[in-house]
């Protein structure tokens, strides 16, 4: 005996409630355990650094579950939405920022291709104490620190990174941080507030089929500055890398991402038409507070993150 045409709508909202649910506990399943995805084929790398965009889905799900209805479809909704609210809700919130007779700013930018952007933005026109420049040329160096002596007295270059500084800066040592020719910095910064050890790194480039290089350059770094016993330790520049990627999680065990003064997670990659990824970042240690914000830098693929930092009283 075939079924009413009621009864089929019945058993069909009741199957795609189970559907809808099984879907939604599998996308709570994947930001949870997004680190577990298998990297065949980038399939890690992708799940790793887009796991906050996740949350669209969830969103999203609001559309079928006003259809279907239902107290499991309900409930079944509420476990994503409750896990990403866990893992980035307070991300997204604003972050306070230190006093300025207390702070130090520092700021990172990865110039691409021309340094014409960084002479016309705000991170050489005085308030930055220290900047880090990536994908930058010895000749680039040469032409800013020209431009910039009367603002940045020091500065320091290894390979396609450079630091300038208002403050001194004491025994520089290049890193090739396993890569084979350097492309990061160690330096001490002698601010008035007492020296700080600072990391200025522009990791090899990402894609989903090549990032071993990244991951050799991350993992090297995480073991450098879990040996260091510096009392303050900032670490910024590219690193090609998101703060919910895997390979990030053991920097992460020392240091943590200074959290956006604005609304939003502070994505800097990239710059057009809108970014997706946060693959710049200012990093410190517990001895440090602080946030950040991104700026729009003419001819760079990446904003800029522009860091202000007050020690940990």
């Amino acid at each position: 005996m075939s079924l009413n045409p009621v009864a089929r709508v019945g058993l069909g909202r009741r199957i795609a409630r189970v559907v809808f649910s099984l879907a939604l506990l599998a996308l709570a399943g994947l930001l949870i355990f997004h680190h577990w995805v298998p990297d065949v084929f980038g399939l890690g790398l992708i799940a790793d650094n887009l796991a906050p965009w996740l949350g669209v889905l969830v969103l999203l799900a609001i559309v079928p579950l006003a259809l279907i209805r239902g107290k499991l479809a309900l409930l079944s909704w509420c476990v994503p939405a409750i896990v990403w609210t866990l893992m980035f809700g307070t991300a997204v919130l604003p972050a306070t920022t230190p006093p300025a007779d207390a702070s130090l700013i520092m700021a990172t930018q990865n110039a691409y291709v021309t340094t014409n952007g960084l002479l016309e933005s705000e991170l050489t026109r005085g308030s930055v104490d220290v900047l880090s420049v990536q994908e930058i040329s010895p000749e680039q160096v040469d032409d800013l620190q020209r431009e910039l002596s009367d603002v940045f007295p020091h500065y320091v270059h290894v390979g396609t990174v450079a630091v300038f500084s208002k403050y001194p800066l004491r025994n520089t040592q290049a890193l090739d941080l396993g890569l084979g020719w350097k492309r990061a910095l160690r330096t001490d910064v002698i601010t008035n507030q007492g020296p700080l050890r600072l990391y200025a790194v522009h990791a090899a480039s990402a894609r989903p089929a090549d990032h071993a290089s990244r991951d050799r350059m991350l993992d090297q770094l995480e073991s450098t500055i879990a040996t260091d016993s510096a009392a303050r330790i900032v670490a910024m520049g590219d690193f090609n890398a998101t703060s919910t990627d895997r390979n990030m999680s053991g920097l992460l065990k020392y240091l943590r991402d200074t959290p956006s003064s604005h609304w939003g997670l502070g994505m800097t990659w990239p710059d057009r038409p809108f970014p997706v990824m946060r693959l710049d970042h200012v990093l410190i240690s517990d001895s440090l507070t602080g946030s950040s914000r991104t700026i729009s830098v003419k001819g760079s693929d990446h904003r800029g993150v522009i860091a202000t930092l007050a020690p940990v009283e």
